[in-house]
């Protein structure tokens, strides 16, 4: 849910269930609630008294992100290093300068 996202109500409570309507802010998604799953979805993202907010850095951070985003490259899996060959390297890295 973004802060430009629509919630709309819905005015055809013709069974008595109020209901909410939520669009997205470029109107690709519309998805109907009942009230108080409305209110669920939305009070499920307010943290615990006392409970920190979790911070992507890296990788995971909001500019990289986007910039990933906007080349197209998203969805592509980062390459792992195998754990054998970066211990290798190490040792032949440290034995060097020693």
């Amino acid at each position: 849910m973004h802060i430009e996202d629509k919630v709309l109500p819905a005015h055809d409570a013709s069974d008595g269930v109020t209901r909410v309507i939520y669009e997205s802010k470029d109107e690709s998604t519309s998805k109907t609630f009942d009230a108080l799953d409305w209110l669920f979805q939305l009070v499920i993202h307010i943290r615990n008294k006392g409970e920190e907010m979790v911070c992507y850095y890296g990788y995971y951070s909001n500019k990289p992100r986007g910039l990933r985003k906007k080349y197209g490259t998203d969805n592509q899996v980062p390459a792992s290093i195998d754990s054998d060959t970066c211990a290798n390297n190490a040792k032949l890295y440290f034995a060097s300068i020693q």
